[in-house]
């Protein structure tokens, strides 16, 4: 059902365990590029033990009690009405302020979140401001590392505070939106079947959108406009081409790359030859 193109790792004892949450159902979360990287980013660490934790997830393999931190991915604003579901089922109060020690700690990232963190401060013990790249591992390194030593809940958000791009309500730190380079190319890590854009390979090609149409939040959050490398998009269009013949270009401004035409010249040409190939653009700008 499942492709990876990344190579999981052994777990060490006394990992770090984690409820990575999409709230919406499995299919959407598979086609969620954002949300599968920062898996990936997690699943490739030997001390921390992810689990993908969707809407309509009946089972887990993490047992509730084991948890000690709750991930979530917000695209959307109506995913808090997931979120607050999710919370209930499993017995989490709603407000951070009334969970106990033993509760693991509950943040958020994604677009909902970096454009107006503040309707969550009652309900999140900390938010990812901007790109979630790297830093989502690292709050979890630290939060697994300050949890061994048995520190409280406070003194553990004090030291998430001094990160940059980390919002902690309680500390009401000057939060800086985090933007990454594009030194890293973003891709599908895991194609499945089950995504509602099944066995397809999407590649982040550029980030940002220069127009900055006053109705696209999109362009907004994610200010600079940066690019991919030409020579790693061909590189990894090549990986996924040996998982599936599905490829999609993403990105709010796509066509802006300045090597658009080439990708796809390189693309045609693997046509050409005889290779059948089917692919998809974000956006498209008339």
């Amino acid at each position: 059902m499942e492709k990876y193109l990344y190579k999981t790792t052994l777990r060490k004892e006394n990992c770090t365990n984690v409820w990575f949450f999409f709230p919406g159902p499995e299919s959407f979360a598979m086609s969620s590029l954002g949300y599968l990287w920062l898996f990936k980013e997690l699943d490739e660490q030997s001390n921390i033990d992810a689990e993908r934790i969707y809407a309509d997830t009946v089972t887990t393999r993490l047992m509730r009690n084991s948890i000690d931190v709750i991930g979530i991915s917000m695209s959307f604003d109506m995913d808090f009405l997931e979120i607050l579901k999710f919370m209930e089922h499993n017995g989490y109060k709603f407000k951070s302020c009334e969970r106990d020690e033993e509760d693991p700690l509950i943040y958020a990232g994604g677009p909902v979140i970096t454009s107006n963190p503040e309707p969550y401060k009652q309900i999140l013990d900390f938010m990812i401001i901007g790109d979630g790249e790297g830093i989502n591992t690292t709050v979890i390194n630290i939060i697994g590392e300050l949890k061994r030593k048995n520190e409280p809940k406070n003194k553990i958000l004090k030291e998430l505070s001094k990160l940059e791009g980390v919002y902690v309500p309680i500390v009401q730190n000057k939060v800086v939106k985090r933007t990454q380079k594009l030194s890293q190319c973003i891709y599908t890590p895991i194609i499945s079947k089950k995504a509602f854009f099944p066995d397809t390979f999407i590649l982040e090609v550029e980030r940002g959108c220069a127009n900055r149409c006053g109705f696209c939040m999109a362009s907004y959050l994610n200010l600079p406009v940066r690019f991919a490398d030409y020579n790693e998009i061909i590189s990894l269009l090549d990986l996924g081409l040996t998982k599936t013949n599905k490829l999609a270009l993403l990105g709010a401004q796509v066509t802006a790359h300045p090597k658009f035409s080439d990708i796809c010249k390189y693309i045609e040409k693997k046509i050409d030859n005889g290779e059948n190939i089917q692919m998809g653009i974000s956006s498209l700008r008339i």
